[in-house]
Order: structure tokens, then C-alpha cells, then sequence
């Protein structure tokens, strides 16, 4: 009988197939050694490398079965962390979490720290002109930009971060019926409203997700803040309004003038603008530049009191 007809491949997967493998070559090879006979007649080479074939067939095969058990443990914890479940309070696809109202998913909050404004995971309707979904646990206060000066300055040896805030008497974190909607859910819509219908007067939105409150920040006038509470059905969240001086459609024009309507003009005088940054309260932008302390004065002569600060790069 041939070597090759000696179903050599059933020792894929074996723990003990490697030793057997070479206890059966050396008897093999022996007994064909005695069969050829005489002094110097040499190896069955031809055997020896069909022997080397099934082994080497053999690791192939123990390879592919451990790559499918690692690539079958790995879809396990795609599918347990960040897939869909059928079971009530299961996430839904990674980044979303699904709404008690309608079950359908609200892109979902980052962690919330003390003093620092979050953001929500952005979407496919994310645009310039409606902003980000932005949380702000201390009202749109929070979400100024930090300048530069501020960053540059020594932390006070006594200072410690505020105490985390707690749930109001009057509020609950998120919707308290079945009726109620989530502060984020009623935010996109709320958010995608003002924009189409006010926008000279949208600037853009924030929610508390502990008092489920939804700010919506708008230059204040008209019928803007009659409508939005009528054409956007919200149970368990509260509306409230801050004014802004002016709407992100006149700073996205800012923005766009400053960092490339005004390119050559800034580059004739060796100036180069990195970056335009919006600050998120409504307070005006921060410009980027390698010639800060050069140029600072001269931009903000030309730009006005809208640009908040001229910083270096860093």
C-alpha cells in the first residue's frame, strides 16, 4: 500500500498526530530501507517527500481551524458589544441606544465630565449649518471654547474639580413614562426645525441629560420660539431658550471669509490661518495661525469683535 493511501490527513487537529506521524515515517522508511536492501542503497526519497507533503498539508489545516476559532470568538464580542439585541434595554448598533418612545435608535452621549461639554456621536445628518448634538450639563455656558491665554496659564495649587452634580428634585435623567421622549431624540428634530425655517435665526442646540432640558440657541424675535414647542412634539422635555448675537449661518460666512475668501490677502503679508474654530456659546470664533503675535492685532481690526482670539498653533 501506498504512504499516500494511508489516510495520513486524520492526524489534522491532533494533539498526538505529530508523534504517531513520526513514529509511522521512521517505520515506513525502515521497512522500505530493508526491501530495497543491500549496503548504500539510500533513503526512499520519493516517500520522504510525499511524507513531507502530508505534514505540511497537515499544519495548513491545524492553521485554518485555529484562525476560524480566533475570527469566531471575535464576531461573538462584536455581536455582545456592539450589535443589535432583541432583548428590552439592549443596545442597538454600536454608537446608538434605542428610544423608549419608539424603539428606533438615538445616536449615543460620551461620558459626561464635570465642567466639560459632550458631544454625541455624529450621524449621517450631520452638517455644518445644524452643528453638533452637544450636551451641556451647565446650560450653553458650557460649551465655551477655552482660549489659548487660559490653557497657557499655571493651575492654582488649590484648585479641585467641582462636586458631581445631582439628580433636582424636579427633574429625572431621561424619560420617566412611556410617553415621555429622551432630550436627544427631541433635539435633532428640534435642531433640524429652526435651521430650515429660521436660518438667520438658528444657532444651534444643547441638551442636560440629567433634567432632560433641551436649550435651543437663537437670535431672539419673531414667532421662533411659539413655533418650535408646537411643531415638535416633546413629553418629559423641557424647552428653553438662550439668545445668541448671531446665527451660525452669519459665522460659517465668517469662517469661510476668513480662511479663504481672505487667503491671498493674508498671504501678501506673510500670514498663514491654520484653522478657524467656532466657539459653541455663540461668542464669536478663534483664529489659528502661526503668526499670532504678528497678526493678531490686524485680524482682529479687520474682523471685529466677532473674532474672540488669535491663537498659535498648538
Amino acid at each position: 500500500m501506498r504512504a499516500d493511501d494511508t489516510g495520513g490527513e486524520t492526524y489534522a487537529g491532533d494533539p498526538a498526530g505529530r508523534d504517531r506521524f513520526e513514529q509511522e515515517l521512521v517505520v515506513r522508511l525502515g521497512a522500505r530501507a530493508g526491501g530495497v536492501g543491500g549496503v548504500g542503497g539510500g533513503p526512499p526519497l520519493a516517500e520522504l517527500r510525499r511524507a513531507g507533503r502530508r505534514r505540511a498539508r497537515r499544519r495548513l489545516v491545524v492553521r485554518a481551524g485555529t484562525a476560524a476559532a480566533v475570527l469566531a470568538l471575535g464576531t461573538g464580542m462584536v455581536a455582545q458589544f456592539g450589535g443589535r439585541a432583541d432583548s428590552a434595554g439592549a443596545v442597538g448598533p454600536a454608537g446608538t441606544v434605542p428610544t423608549a418612545r419608539t424603539g428606533l435608535p438615538v445616536p449615543s452621549v460620551s461620558p459626561w465630565i464635570p465642567g466639560r461639554p459632550t458631544t454625541v456621536s455624529p450621524s449621517a445628518s450631520e452638517s455644518p449649518a445644524l452643528g453638533l448634538l452637544l450636551t451641556c450639563p451647565e446650560g450653553p455656558a458650557s460649551l465655551r471654547l477655552i482660549r489659548w491665554a487660559e490653557m497657557m496659564t499655571p493651575t492654582p495649587s488649590d484648585w479641585s474639580p467641582p462636586p458631581p452634580r445631582s439628580v433636582p428634585s424636579t427633574g429625572s435623567p431621561g424619560p420617566s413614562s412611556s410617553t415621555d421622549r429622551h432630550a436627544v431624540e427631541v433635539q435633532s428634530e428640534v435642531r433640524a426645525f429652526v435651521a430650515a425655517n429660521y436660518p438667520d435665526q438658528y444657532f444651534g442646540t444643547c441638551v442636560d441629560l440629567l433634567t432632560n432640558e433641551l436649550w435651543v440657541l437663537r437670535v431672539p424675535g419673531g414667532d421662533l420660539d411659539l413655533r418650535v414647542p408646537e411643531a415638535v412634539p416633546h413629553p418629559g422635555v423641557t424647552l428653553r431658550f438662550a439668545d445668541m448675537s448671531a446665527s451660525r449661518r452669519h459665522y460659517l460666512e465668517l469662517m469661510t471669509r476668513i480662511k479663504e475668501t481672505d487667503r491671498d490677502y493674508w498671504g501678501a503679508r506673510g500670514v498663514t490661518v491654520r484653522d478657524v474654530r467656532l466657539s459653541e456659546d455663540g461668542t464669536g470664533v478663534s483664529v489659528v495661525t502661526d503668526q499670532a503675535a504678528a497678526a493678531g492685532a490686524e485680524m482682529l481690526a479687520r474682523y471685529g469683535a466677532e473674532v474672540i482670539e488669535v491663537r498659535p498653533v498648538g
